[in-house]
């Protein structure tokens, strides 16, 4: 008897908390897809900023430096590429069909900075 009476409390417990465990859990998957794109958004801000770096390096007047100034140049450009390589597979860039192409220019371009 008083397993019964028990069950059906139960019962009615579930029935009246259903609603609100239902807000909870859409709330929750709400804020974290919202989380997880501004980390997308974050990760390609952060990529892009890499080869922007990268390509500020490359476009200076390299005769126009000393040795000093040479090595800065070539090694935060590498420094850049390098970490643009790192960034493309956690960034959207990386769902694009050219990614490929993208890696390989970006590879190449780091293999000749490195050497």
């Amino acid at each position: 008897m008083l397993v019964k009476k028990l069950l059906k409390f139960a019962k009615v417990i579930v029935k009246k908390a259903m609603p609100f465990a239902l807000i909870i859990a859409i709330l929750y998957i709400i804020t974290v897809n919202d989380l997880r794109k501004q980390d997308q958004k974050e990760i390609d801000d952060s990529f892009t900023n890499q080869l922007v770096l990268a390509n500020g390096m490359l476009n200076s007047d390299y005769n126009k430096n000393d040795d000093e100034g040479k090595a800065y140049l070539r090694t935060t450009a590498a420094g850049s590429l390098y970490s643009s390589l790192n960034l493309m597979r956690y960034s959207s860039y990386n769902n694009n069909e050219n990614r490929n192409d993208l890696f390989d220019a970006i590879n190449n371009l780091y293999l000749c900075m490195k050497f």
